[in-house]
């Protein structure tokens, strides 16, 4: 005859077994909750510093920001390099100076709130620099000593020249750091990468708007970053005109305005294109117009070049007005690339 156990039979082992299943339940259950409690506090205290990148011996600013502690009501202790430096209710941003290539600081802020609970921040800072500087592809003349201006759509190459040293203070070679480029904001994928340190590109068109281009460079690792930004205006071409004379050559220390005394039987008058496009003016693709008293000379206008010739001929005394415009031709590439300027001849 078969015994059938009822279904309320007492079974020790399987309610052990129950029991403990539900005590590791409930302590996964609250150990998680715990972590999750933990780490949306923790998370909620976030630590800035302006600026994002600090340079060699610069002030930075570091804040403490929160949205759901109240650090109006929390004492804040600020250390930096283990030195406390700020303490009080309430302080929640802090300043500090940077040292110098290498030498990093480590800045600690402990905050305890009203409610006694107790949070710790840390960041380290090791400053970096980088010069970001532009060279214009545009004309000046022998012996000028300032600097080649940006003229609409012209080109430009854009060279950063950083200062980076890794967390033992060693300077990184410049060719293994990691260069991103960006143009007004703008990401240029292709032109960065490893040892990009430089780029080449295009001046805006209109003078209103500037070029803005941005480079950020950072160790191999990621871990010191350093950025710097260039704002390049569209700045308009100029023409001077300089007296050539047959044994000094061009005066270029002299430039000719307003009214040019005329006492020798000739004369040669030369004119130099300031800041249009280097590779218009030696592919001669400029157009000069000359015109002497409102008057077109007798030379065709794509014969003219950058100089013109007055002779006396007979002519004892008199003025003349002389005006020149120069326009590229490159078109439609340098279409609002253009100058003129004008000055008066007296015949004596």
């Amino acid at each position: 005859m078969k015994h059938i156990l009822p279904i309320n039979t007492y079974n020790p082992i399987r309610v052990y077994c129950v029991a403990v299943i539900v005590v590791f339940s409930l302590l996964f259950v609250l150990m998680l909750a715990l972590e999750t409690h933990a780490q949306a506090a923790t998370g909620s205290i976030s630590i800035t510093l302006s600026p994002k990148t600090p340079g060699l011996y610069e002030m930075v600013v570091v804040t403490l920001e929160s949205e759901t502690i109240d650090l109006g009501l929390s004492n804040i202790t600020w250390t930096l390099n283990g030195t406390v430096r700020l303490v009080g209710v309430g302080e929640s941003r802090a300043r500090f100076t940077t040292r110098g290539l290498g030498s990093s600081s480590r800045v600690s802020v402990v905050i305890e709130t009203d409610k006694g609970e107790l949070f710790v921040r840390e960041v380290e800072v090791i400053p970096s620099e980088i010069n970001l500087v532009w060279e214009a592809f545009s004309y000046t003349p022998p012996f000028y000593r300032g600097k080649a201006l940006a003229p609409s759509a012209g080109l430009i190459t854009f060279v950063a020249m950083p200062e980076i040293a890794d967390s033992a203070g060693k300077k990184i070679d410049p060719k293994k750091l990691v260069y991103t480029w960006s143009q007004s904001g703008v990401v240029l994928g292709k032109a960065s990468g490893v040892g990009r340190q430089s780029i080449v590109l295009q001046n805006e068109i209109l003078r209103e708007v500037p070029l803005i281009v941005s480079v950020s460079v950072s160790s191999p690792n990621g871990s010191v970053r350093a950025q710097s930004t260039a704002v390049v205006p569209v700045y308009a071409q100029e023409i001077l005109i300089y007296e050539k004379r047959p044994l000094e050559g061009v005066v270029y220390g002299s430039v000719i305005k307003g009214l040019y005394n005329f006492t020798e039987d000739e004369v040669v008058f030369r004119a130099e294109p300031y800041f249009f496009s280097l590779e218009d003016v030696f592919g001669r693709l400029l157009n000069y117009r000359w015109r002497v008293d409102r008057k077109d000379i007798d030379i065709p206008r794509e014969e003219q070049g950058n100089e013109i010739t007055f002779r006396r001929e007979g002519v004892e005394t008199g003025q003349a007005e002389v005006l020149l415009k120069v326009i590229n031709n490159n078109l439609p590439f340098k279409v609002l690339q253009e100058a003129e300027t004008s000055f008066n001849v007296l015949f004596e």
